[in-house]
């Protein structure tokens, strides 16, 4: 009897520990370029998300908000297409304290004007009533929402980005707070040199609000920058960090703050700094090498203070491809990885950590070539970052070779994944019978994993090489 209860508990724990993973777009009913906003995970541990987009040149717009289960199913869809006005913004999706849900979106005040108003929605939880509106009434610009959160006392705060019909290389941030009902309590609109671009807002314990993004002073390139307002918006202060494109803002803890974005060059690199929210001093700023370009879109500190960012990466053999990252909590990379949904254009824009320790990015990728756009992409891992479910189980038994780099497995499909303790950076090249390089990989994280699906079936010569110039090589085979 005893075995028989320790077995039934061995069975329902793998039951209730088991994380889902999968990888699936959600295709429209028009081509569409497809933006979204990050995913709310709901009590019953399905998934809600806003997606808006236009149908090119052909008058109209969409926006529409999906709840799906953890298998990636859609459960609910609440569609509205307008043929003569656009949704055209990112929505921006939240879930209020209140169980019901707040969208933010911009729409066009007449088709073929570049003229938005921002717009924001609250539903009840059924999708079903709009409890109220707000029409942002200010029409000569053309706005568009780029980040939105309910503060401690339930009122709403949204920063967009502001650009003229006849200035559009001058952009500019507005601030707006309303109340729970949805009544402006303050607008700000931060225009202090040619261009400021906020991406990303956090609420402080005491009240002020943290924005950071990009600006660019007249003559100057962009450049990062982080700057306090206090709970009405009114700037207090501002700091400038060079060499830096930010695209996300979050926070850390209570004392720190997570600027994510990239370095601007010809092969841009992933950087991320963490910055006190008493003045903006760099706690550490970090820039990983990446094969080829990459670029962080946003940074957050996930459960046990590491943290996990999502952007875009490219190859000169592949168009864009979704990219995430995940770093301990000074920004050391744990692990890198590549995700290529086709060989079109794909990329990641958010993520949330789920109540079963994995994680759910939420971006967008095109189905085929002739799609003109792209649909809503999800993709669930597990909490060690896998699509296939523990996919770094082989490898940490795998032997490492003269540089210390386990290779698994052998033969292989569709990835390998490698590990090395190694501190020295290391470059990997793949080589096929002939001689040819087919693939470099360059300055490896302690963990990474390499996608060959498109290799051919065959036998190839892997070389790895440090900053010193050691060299160890090994075969493997991919098989189809």
């Amino acid at each position: 009897m005893k075995v028989f209860f320790l077995f039934l508990g061995l069975f329902f724990s793998k039951e209730i520990f088991a994380q889902n993973t999968f990888s699936r777009t959600y295709a429209d009913t028009f081509r569409m370029t497809a933006v979204n906003s990050r995913v709310i995970e709901l009590p019953d541990s399905t998934y809600m998300i806003a997606v808006s987009g236009i149908q090119g040149s052909v008058p109209g717009s969409y926006c529409r908000i999906l709840n799906v289960d953890k298998q990636g199913e859609v459960i609910r869809d609440k569609f509205e297409y307008v043929e003569y006005s656009r949704f055209n913004g990112t929505a921006q999706l939240i879930q209020s304290h209140d169980g019901n849900f707040v969208l933010a979106d911009s729409r066009l005040v007449t088709w073929g004007i570049a003229t938005t108003r921002i717009t924001l929605f609250k539903f009840d939880e059924m999708l079903s009533d709009t409890l109220w509106c707000f029409v942002n009434e200010d029409s000569v610009w053309f706005d568009i929402p780029v980040d939105f959160i309910e503060c401690s006392n339930h009122d709403l705060v949204l920063i967009s980005s502001r650009a003229s019909v006849n200035s559009p290389d001058s952009m500019k941030t507005v601030f707006i707070r309303l109340s729970e009902s949805g009544v402006l309590l303050s607008k700000k609109i931060y225009s202090f040199t040619k261009e400021v671009m906020g991406r990303g807002i956090v609420e402080l314990g005491d009240g002020n609000f943290l924005i950071g993004g990009s600006k660019q002073d007249e003559g100057e390139q962009l450049h990062g920058l982080l700057f306090m307002v206090d709970s009405l918006g009114n700037l207090l202060w501002q700091r400038d960090y060079m060499q830096l494109i930010a695209n996300g803002l979050s926070l850390y803890d209570s004392s720190s703050v997570l600027l994510s974005g990239y370095v601007p060059a010809s092969s841009s690199r992933p950087r991320l700094l963490r910055l006190n929210v008493e003045n903006g001093d760099i706690i550490f700023d970090k820039q990983n090498n990446y094969t080829q370009s990459a670029l962080l879109y946003i940074s957050r500190k996930v459960s046990n203070g590491e943290i996990f960012s999502v952007g875009l990466t490219s190859n000169t053999t592949e168009s864009n491809s979704g990219f995430y990252m995940r770093t301990d909590s000074m920004g050391n990379p744990i692990y890198l990885r590549r995700v290529n949904y086709l060989n079109e254009v794909d990329f990641f824009l958010d993520f949330i950590e789920t109540s079963d320790g994995g994680i759910l990015i939420n971006g967008a990728a095109a189905d085929t070539p002739e799609d003109g756009g792209q649909n809503l992409w999800l993709v669930k891992l597990d909490s060690m970052g896998c699509l296939e479910p523990d996919c770094w189980v082989g490898v940490e038994q795998a032997e490492a070779n003269t540089l210390g780099v386990a290779v698994y497995p052998n033969p292989a499909t569709d990835w390998l994944y490698l590990k090395y303790d190694n501190t020295r950076k290391i470059t990997l090249e793949i080589f096929n019978l002939s001689g040819q390089r087919v693939l470099q990989h360059q300055h490896m994280a302690p963990k990474e994993s390499i996608e060959i699906s498109q290799l051919p079936a065959g036998l190839y010569l892997l070389r790895f090489v440090d900053e010193l110039g050691n060299v160890a090589t090994e075969k493997i085979i991919v098989e189809r």
